[in-house]
């Protein structure tokens, strides 16, 4: 949805454009680009962290052409003016605007943390969003199963199955480009992980809303004993309807997170 190449080109410039005795060269964009690109990669490796990316960069591009530049100071300013970048791809909007009124929508992404809440609020496209996923907030970057599996937990109302059998239709990328593996990688880990949550036991609960509770919702077992209050989230309240009750499959995972599956008809 945002246009990061050109929110980079231009933070480049900018940047550059502040400093007097710096000129950014094509030669040095070349480089840089070199640089940047594998200090991504190696962090979505875990070979290194969001600071070591950050912070690297400009000091290794500066030393390799004998510029005499502090290059954290001037990451920082670039930071800034990466910040301020708000540009949307064509037609974003329009798009967001229709997913938004048939699906709970959610940014996962790996960029700084600060750049990327300026940007959605500079667009002002993080209204159409349920919740944004930075992995420096989180402290595991995609594609890693540990990444996804936090995101998935917050992710209250989420159709596992259905998103199983769609990944599986769309398969991987023909392309052999760092973005189409990056998305092969995801899918990969994605489709892994929705097939180990279903070796767990399946269950039949009752999802109650509370009535003196407020924003609560009681969630019993078969022996109609109370085994979690989860709040009444947006999602959790159109399941509902006008309905005080439902019973639904879900499985309950290793870390004691409970995964909502397809509605069922029973009573206990």
């Amino acid at each position: 949805m945002l246009d990061f190449n050109k929110a980079e080109e231009q933070a480049l410039i900018n940047t550059f454009s502040k400093n007097i005795i710096l000129y950014l060269t094509e030669q040095m964009n070349q480089r840089y680009e070199q640089i940047n690109k594998q200090l991504w990669k190696d962090f979505e490796n875990g070979l290194i962290d969001k600071k070591t990316i950050v912070y690297t960069r400009f000091v290794q591009l500066f030393q390799e052409f004998g510029i005499d530049e502090d290059g954290i100071a001037f990451e920082d300013d670039y930071q800034d003016a990466l910040g301020e970048g708000y540009f949307l791809l064509p037609h974003a909007r329009d798009i967001l605007e229709k997913l938004y009124q048939k699906y709970p929508l959610y940014v996962v992404t790996n960029g700084v943390s600060k750049t990327q809440y300026s940007r959605l609020k500079g667009t002002c496209i993080d209204q159409y969003f349920q919740d944004i996923f930075v992995s420096e907030d989180i402290g595991y970057q995609k594609p890693t199963r540990e990444y996804f599996d936090y995101c998935f937990k917050k992710m209250k109302n989420i159709d596992l199955d259905r998103l199983h059998n769609y990944l599986h239709e769309i398969g991987g990328c023909d392309a052999d480009d760092d973005w189409s593996k990056g998305w092969d990688d995801a899918v990969d880990t994605i489709i892994n992980q929705i097939e180990e949550w279903r070796k767990e036991p399946v269950m039949i609960v009752k999802f109650q809303r509370a009535i003196l509770g407020g924003n609560k919702v009681l969630v019993y077992d078969k022996r109609e004993t109370i085994c979690q209050e989860i709040p009444l989230t947006k999602d959790i309240r159109e399941l509902f309807g006008s309905r005080y009750k439902m019973y639904r499959k879900c499985t309950l995972d290793k870390s004691g997170f409970l995964h909502i599956g397809k509605e069922v008809k029973a009573y206990f």
